[in-house]
């Protein structure tokens, strides 16, 4: 094991290439967790502090998140990673491949949100669902509504209030194209079938700001409410 982390190591400090770097980043989970002196020695390498090699760093955090489920033990040795890609998010270009990667980001948030101990964690899903690309929050919204009808995944109605309540208050006031967001919202709304009485404020606002169409809708909250 020490020659195998001696070779990585070597190669690591005289590595350019970013493609190659990312290789890092598919296993970052299981260095930081099996080999976490070795994470700790080199992850000014792996991981550059700002704002040095901007690219290197989002070519290794944005593998991790691609090919990696978020992780308990993992995910606090990489919350200032998580920030930075969060905080990030205002000034991507929609090429990077952070940006192309911007959903798996926040979905890694949600799943830690929804620990039994959901701080910091909650704060900074809220952060990354306001700040987020529309199409990447859209889409991770979707992936909860599918989780939560298609496969049984249980979610506090309490929880699912308080963030919808949130984020339907931030898109009606400062989300560019938000109408997709919004959308992605009301599936999640129904799919989740929270009490009708505490979601008709969130549902009315969403289908003002373009979300609510189709029969489908309609026919979901007349059922709910009866």
């Amino acid at each position: 094991t020490n020659d195998l982390l001696s070779l990585l190591g070597d190669n690591l400090e005289r590595e350019t290439s970013n493609a190659v770097l990312s290789a890092y980043g598919r296993y970052l989970g299981a260095i930081a967790v099996y080999w976490p002196s070795f994470f700790d020695q080199h992850q000014s390498r792996l991981l550059p502090a700002p704002p040095d090699k901007q690219s290197a760093w989002e070519a290794v955090f944005a593998t991790y998140v691609a090919y990696n489920s978020p992780h308990s033990d993992v995910a606090p040795r990489l919350l200032s990673h998580y920030e930075r890609a969060v905080r990030s998010f205002s000034q991507l270009s929609p090429t990077s491949f952070l940006a192309r990667h911007a959903d798996r980001i926040i979905g890694h948030l949600l799943g830690l949100a929804l620990q039994p101990e959901p701080a910091p964690w909650d704060s900074l899903l809220d952060e990354a669902l306001r700040a987020g690309p529309a199409d990447a929050v859209a889409q991770t919204v979707h992936d909860l509504a599918f989780a939560i009808e298609r496969e049984g995944l249980q979610v506090g109605n309490d929880w699912l209030l308080g963030l919808l309540h949130q984020q339907v208050q931030e898109l009606a006031q400062t989300r560019d194209s938000s109408a997709k967001v919004a959308s992605a919202w009301y599936e999640l709304v129904l799919s989740a079938q929270l009490p009708i009485g505490q979601a008709i404020g969130p549902l009315v606002a969403l289908g003002a700001i373009g979300g609510a169409t189709g029969e489908r809708a309609d026919d979901r909250c007349h059922a709910a409410a009866a």
